[in-house]
């Protein structure tokens, strides 16, 4: 399913009022991504050229700053993101265990989604929570001292 995207009405009011919060056009790239990536859960390319004639900026910097940061997407993510931090913490308490165990459950590798788009894997390089390894974000809410016991009651709340 190709589905086409361009930024609607709605959202380009938003932009504009973004804008007249920055000095520069430039300076308003990440939140006006940011605004782009919570609508459709990714920044589709197609918008790039728009989001460009908007800003009054080039498209390559938008792309430059799409690949840059590992929380905008360039593709279609699961409703529910996982982020399972590997650090050395977290690496020590089990969070491979965890990776392992996630991509067995979910028939996916990691930085892929479900078939059924509700989930999405990832590895996070640290997530700053050491003291209480393994550790995982879901949905943008922190999990601690994780356990397989707690992912399959956290996956079972999330439906």
């Amino acid at each position: 399913m190709n589905k086409s995207f361009s930024l609607d009405k709605e959202l380009k009011n938003k932009i504009s009022e973004l804008l007249k919060n920055y000095k520069t056009s430039l300076a308003a790239l990440l939140p006006t991504l940011n605004l782009i990536n919570d609508k459709y859960g990714f920044i589709p390319p197609e918008v790039e050229p728009e989001i460009a004639e908007l800003l009054n900026i080039y498209p390559i910097q938008i792309r430059e700053v799409t690949t840059f940061y590992s929380l905008l997407y360039s593709k279609p993510t699961g409703h529910h993101r996982i982020y399972v931090c590997n650090n050395l913490s977290c690496c020590l308490e089990g969070s491979q265990k965890i990776i392992n165990y996630l991509v067995k459950r979910f028939g996916i590798q990691l930085n892929e989604t479900t078939k059924d788009g509700k989930f999405s894997l990832y590895k996070s390089p640290c997530i700053g929570a050491c003291e209480k390894a393994p550790a995982i974000i879901v949905d943008g809410i922190y999990h601690y001292n994780v356990t397989i016991e707690y992912i399959e009651k956290l996956l079972s709340e999330l439906g």
